[in-house]
Parts: structure tokens; C-alpha cells; sequence
């Protein structure tokens, strides 16, 4: 959690948030009923939090180049307004940063989906050499709101912003509040579903931007909804679903992040050589168990064994409400990474199931 979040914290306190513990920090996981709330994620509109997201911005004359030669992306095929995910990977092919990229007048905005923007930073400054490109880590004074559901857009457009229409779409917009409008970017994202929305204000605005959209329609809604519906819809997280041991077709987001006729890049040649293989050792998939409640084996970082071998390594692991069972993701061998494959594993069978459900 950063600093800039601590007053709008603060206010969701007053607001009914009830807080507890999520991935080593505070946070408020719910507003008295988790299961209303992502029902409001999933069938009209809620607004959250969001924690697990930092910002960061690069600007200066050269930097679409350097994005492009530092990420798995299409970056020179961006234009203003839009966006595309994309790992970033070092020399070795291994992703070191995973997030969003989104094409703005006099910038890139990076949304990191977990992850450090410092450490990012420190990275790709290590291959700045007379480029003009300047790095601006904006978690500080920033805060961001995921507005999503069915009806998410009516609920912003009740304030007068400018929607984007298209997934990684991006736009900059004044939204009214009752004390004035507040300077706003806006973004379509998919992160609990494809109708969803990170909005960036001023930290200081969040507060009454929070009141704002709950004023328009949006419920108010808990980590602990979002956390459960991002599982679902398969969406990983840097640091908790990935990290620098993964390489980018592990995390199976190919189609959504990786270009494979961009050219050069830091990491392509792995990147490459993966794909004329045709396939890696293990894949970031779904798994459903059986259980009515996760068991207490069922924990991040747990494995599943099938005949004395591991099979499975869980990563995020929540009650799905969409499948009324115990939900992970996890690291599917291969062989054992296919929708519907059973595996009568120890501690738990489970069956590999397609996401996003």
C-alpha cells in the first residue's frame, strides 16, 4: 500500500470498511456483505480500491522506442488512446515486470499488476544511455479506483467523463463532483471482466471521487469481491502469479501480451525459441477442487502430487462464486494442463478447469 492511499483508507473507514490482512498489508476486504458485493462487480456496478496497482509514467522523445525494445509488446503500433498488455523481460527471457501500457498525447502510462515501479525503473534505466526518456513513479500522488460491472460505464458517465469504448482504451476527462470537477484518466480494463475501469485522480480527490460514484450507483465493494472475481477471470498477479523465475508463454497470456513479429527486443530470443518449441514445461491455468470450503493445505505456494511427482503449484487460491467451489491458479505441468484433465492428486484431486469462468 502506498502512501497516497492512506487517506482514502482512512475515509472507507468511516464508510464501513472492515479491514484485515491481504498479501502483507491492511486492507479493506469488504463493506459488511462480500457476497453482495461481487454481485455488484458481476451483475450491475461496484467501486474498490485497488492496492495491487501502481502507476508509472514515462515520457521524453524516445520513449515508444525504448518501451518497444524493453517489452513483449507491439509498442510502435500504439496510437493515442490506446493500449495493450505486455511483460517486461530481461536478458534471460524471465518476466521482471508484468502490466498495461497505455498510449497517451505526451506519455506512456505503465499500470504495474503487482510489482514495484521502482524496481521497474531500475531496470529499464540500465538501458538508457543518450535516450531522451525520463521515468515518473506516480504511486505517490495518484490513487486508483476500479469501477466495474455491467453498468460501470453508465456510473461514470453520470459524471460527465468521456468513456473509453474499447478494452486498454484510455482517455484523459474531467469528471464533476459536487465540489468541483477533478481532472481524471481513465482506462478500460479487464481486470474482474471486460466492463470495468481504472480511474486515477489526485490523491486528494479520490475521497470525493469515491462518493461520487457510489452516489451514481456504484456499491461499494471490498478487496476480498475483487480478489475472488480477478481469479476467476484468470487475470495473474506480479510477485504473487508471477515473478522473475516465470518466462512470458508460462503465464499463458500470449495472445493478449506477446508479439511475435516485432522484432528485437531485451528477452526475445528466449521468447523466440519458446514458440518454435512449441511449448514450455508448466502453464499458469485453473484449478476447481472438490471441496465445499478451501481446505487449509490449499494455500498460495501449496503443491499437488500425482504419483509421488508434483503436478501443480498454487498461486492464488479463492472460493469461487461462480463455481461454488474452491478456485487456484496454479502451475499446470505439461500433460496435466488441459481443460477437464482430472488429477486424483495428493492432498486433493482437482480438475483443470478454462478460465476466465
Amino acid at each position: 500500500m502506498t502512501i497516497a492511499n492512506e487517506p482514502l483508507l482512512s475515509h472507507l473507514a468511516t464508510q464501513g470498511a472492515v479491514s484485515g490482512t491481504m498479501r502483507g498489508h491492511t486492507a479493506p476486504l469488504h463493506f459488511g456483505d462480500a457476497a453482495a458485493e461481487y454481485d455488484a462487480l458481476t451483475g450491475s456496478a461496484a467501486v474498490a480500491p485497488l492496492l495491487d496497482v501502481t502507476s508509472l509514467d514515462v515520457i521524453g522523445a524516445d520513449r515508444a522506442r525504448l518501451l518497444h525494445n524493453m517489452c513483449t509488446a507491439n509498442v510502435n503500433a500504439l496510437t493515442v488512446g490506446s493500449g495493450t498488455e505486455a511483460f517486461f523481460t530481461n536478458v534471460q527471457g524471465h518476466v521482471v515486470g508484468y502490466g498495461w501500457l497505455y498510449c497517451r498525447p505526451d506519455r506512456f502510462t505503465v499500470d504495474l499488476i503487482g510489482g514495484s515501479p521502482t524496481e521497474l525503473i531500475a531496470h529499464l534505466d540500465r538501458y538508457v544511455i543518450r535516450e531522451d526518456v525520463q521515468f515518473e513513479d506516480r504511486s505517490g500522488d495518484r490513487v486508483t479506483l476500479l469501477v466495474a460491472g455491467p453498468t460501470a460505464a453508465n456510473v461514470v458517465g453520470a459524471l460527465g467523463g468521456a468513456v473509453p469504448a474499447g478494452l486498454l482504451d484510455n482517455t484523459e476527462t474531467a469528471l464533476k463532483l459536487t465540489d468541483g470537477n477533478v481532472d481524471a484518466f481513465l482506462r478500460r480494463v479487464e481486470l474482474t471482466g471486460s466492463d470495468g475501469f481504472f480511474v486515477s485522480v489526485a490523491a486528494d480527490r479520490a475521497a470525493a471521487l469515491w462518493d461520487a460514484l457510489t452516489a451514481s450507483g456504484a456499491r461499494q465493494c471490498g478487496c476480498s469481491a475483487v480478489e475472488t472475481r480477478r481469479i476467476e477471470r484468470g487475470i495473474p498477479l506480479f510477485g504473487v502469479d508471477v515473478t522473475p523465475d516465470n518466462l512470458p508463454q508460462e503465464v499463458d497470456r500470449n495472445q493478449q501480451a506477446i508479439s511475435f513479429t516485432k522484432g528485437c527486443y531485451i528477452g526475445q530470443e528466449t521468447v523466440a525459441r519458446l514458440d518454435a518449441l512449441g511449448h514450455v514445461n508448466r502453464t499458469l491455468g485453473g484449478l476447481k477442487f472438490a471441496a465445499t470450503t478451501p481446505p487449509a493445505e490449499l494455500a498460495a505456494g501449496g503443491e499437488l502430487s500425482l504419483d509421488g511427482k508434483a503436478v501443480a503449484r498454487l498461486t492464488s487460491v479463492a472460493q469461487s462464486r461462480a463455481l461454488g467451489a474452491p478456485l487456484a491458479l496454479a502451475y499446470l505441468r505439461r500433460g496435466h494442463e488441459t481443460a477437464g484433465t482430472l488429477l486424483q492428486s495428493t492432498p486433493h484431486p482437482a480438475e483443470v478447469v478454462p478460465l476466465p469462468v
